[in-house]
């Protein structure tokens, strides 16, 4: 049973007081120096916060073995990332080096304790001239570095939240559901407070980027979208990187900086540019980062031994790629970077058109965004493009990996045609109806065979409620206005047949429901609202018809679609009408 080192700092007291565990308590607080060979520190009238802050990161070392195990399981099945893994491995092998000096007794700890404070209170800058093999000694030991820390902290945190809950490390580590929580809020803390001793030590900088990236990452699973810590640390993590201008293209990189932390700084902007774009389509807010003011170019679909390896020109590091910059025979993890970003410009363009000014005339525009993305789609490398009716899973995270690119891609297209009806006021073509029904089908096949085939994972209720719940409201609410009216929905697609269907993912989200996860709040409001529409739909097929349902005049030849959202639950009889066409053979969920 895993316990919690020390009590929280006083940076991380006052995150941990705004109900991060959605109801579960905090594990009994005990002073883990007490229990090894380092003795407790004796607090002092000398002694300040920064010291604190310092003493109680380092004691979460001493469950070194348990961190460096979840940390390289999980490079090992997520290799894509910003930072090269290389550098990152070199800084995890200095952080257990550091944790067996803490091992060492109270006064080898308080000798690291010093070193460290040292190194991380000094500017950090990398010179042009830093080659490579060079940059790893600017924060690692005998320079280990608070941030560095924090990174290794931060990521085993957000391993223990996002491995497989079948995955053997567990059961090695004595890791239950409920330890593997507490363990990652403890590394949360800790990192904090990582962030809180380094923020008033110096300007941001790069390495201080990874710092909060990371520490956003496992923000993000423990607290979910929508909590107000998420929209806070993202806000903190995107100023500090436009403050950097890494939203900008150096004008002569070769001069200004090495290339391999060029292209880091880009791949780490990638990132960035994604989540923004994640966040505010969940929130329904603009983005933060507009592309706009942004000339950072793709990063470069090389693998990290050629970026960092030694006298290679861009040119001979380029070599064989084709004009978009991919290598259809390679596969590198920065690929997958391209290709969200890629999306995530697309994505931008939605957004910015739904919750833009209305006033303005998008309608061209607008009409031009189904063939970007499915251009979009089709330039991705063949080893990108998912194929849902391939037999072979392949390894459970390149899969889940690839079936989120591929509903991402289906949602870019759903939201494509929504947009379409809100804009025009009248459904001209079936092609919404299509892609909700195409969403619905696809994510509950490839969850099911994922569950089937691997087991349960938190990946499992995200890609239920972010990209089956929108359209799977929609479609009730047709189907709830259809069976007000009296009308059976048009063959080849029955009523019965599509009410099994939605009733179906409405089951998946109830088995996949995990009232602990960052997330419930939101997809069980959402997920209420589809079973409440499915009911109601029910109680009027059998002619229950509720007093307060508003009735659609059957002789009306046109429905406003100005107000239906992603959440909404209008919808208009010509929506169910445009069914006709759909063959729904092909459309039903595997058996």
């Amino acid at each position: 049973m895993w316990t919690a080192p020390l009590p929280a700092t006083p940076y991380s007291e006052n995150f941990n007081s705004q109900s991060l565990d959605h109801g579960s308590g905090w594990v009994q607080e005990t002073d883990f120096l007490s229990t090894t060979t380092v003795e407790a520190v004796s607090l002092t009238a000398d002694t300040t916060v920064a010291d604190m802050q310092l003493d109680q990161v380092l004691s979460r070392l001493l469950q070194m073995e348990a961190i460096g195990k979840l940390v390289r399981r999980w490079w090992r099945v997520n290799p894509s990332g910003p930072v090269t893994r290389s550098l990152l491995d070199k800084v995890l092998v200095s952080v257990e080096s550091a944790a067996d000096r803490v091992s060492k007794g109270h006064m080898e700890a308080k000798r690291l304790a010093i070193e460290v404070r040292e190194a991380s209170s000094r500017p950090w800058a990398i010179p042009p001239s830093t080659s490579s093999r060079e940059l790893p000694k600017l924060l690692t030991e005998p320079s280990l570095r608070l941030e560095a820390i924090g990174i290794i902290l931060a990521t085993a945190g957000t391993a223990a939240l996002c491995l497989l809950e079948s995955d053997i490390l567990f059961s090695v580590l004595s890791l239950n559901a409920e330890d593997r929580r507490l363990f990652a809020k403890d590394m949360l803390s800790a990192s904090d407070t990582c962030i809180a001793f380094c923020d008033d030590s110096s300007a941001p900088h790069d390495l201080m980027i990874w710092l909060r990236y990371t520490n956003f990452l496992l923000t993000l699973d423990f607290c979910g979208y929508a909590d107000h810590q998420t929209w806070s640390r993202s806000g903190q993590l995107f100023g500090d990187a436009l403050a950097m201008e890494m939203h900008r293209e150096p004008k002569e990189t070769s001069h200004e900086m090495p290339l391999f932390l060029n292209e880091m700084r880009t791949s780490m902007f990638a990132c960035l540019y994604t989540h923004d774009k994640f966040l505010s389509n969940i929130l329904d807010r603009l983005p933060r980062i507009p592309r706009l003011y942004c000339s950072r170019k793709l990063p470069l679909g090389v693998s990290d031994e050629k970026l960092l390896g030694t006298g290679s020109t861009l040119e001979e590091i380029l070599y064989g790629t084709d004009s978009e910059g991919w290598k259809d025979e390679e596969s590198h993890p920065v690929n997958l970077l391209r290709a969200r970003f890629i999306f995530a410009t697309l994505r931008e363009d939605i957004l910015n058109i739904r919750l833009g000014n209305p006033s303005e005339d998008k309608e061209p525009f607008i009409r031009q965004m189904p063939a970007r993305i499915a251009a979009a789609w089709e330039g991705l490398p063949s080893r990108l493009r998912f194929d849902p009716n391939a037999s072979d899973l392949g390894k459970p995270y390149v899969y889940i990996t690839n079936v989120f690119l591929y509903l991402e891609y289906l949602d870019l297209y759903y939201c494509a045609h929504q947009l379409l009806c809100q804009h025009t006021g009248k459904i001209d073509d079936s092609n919404l109806l299509q892609m909700a029904l195409t969403l619905i089908t696809t994510v509950v096949n490839c969850v099911r065979r994922y569950c089937r085939r691997f087991g349960a994972s938190k990946e499992v209720s995200s890609t239920l409620w972010m990209y089956g719940l929108p359209s799977a409201i929609m479609l009730a609410s047709i189907m709830r206005q259809r069976a007000e009216l009296g009308q059976d929905m048009p063959r080849p697609t029955s009523w019965a047949t599509l009410y099994r269907q939605l009733s179906v993912l409405a089951s998946e989200l109830e088995a996949n429901a995990d009232p602990k996860d960052g997330n419930f709040p939101l997809y069980s409001e959402r997920s209420r609202l589809l079973s409440e529409q499915l009911d109601r739909a029910l109680d009027a097929r059998h002619g229950r018809r509720r007093s307060d349902a508003t009735l659609i005049s059957p002789d009306s030849s046109e429905i406003s679609m100005a107000d239906i959202g992603l959440m909404s639950n209008m919808g208009a009889e010509e929506f169910a009408d445009s069914l006709t066409d759909m063959a729904a053979d092909n459309e039903r969920f595997d058996t």
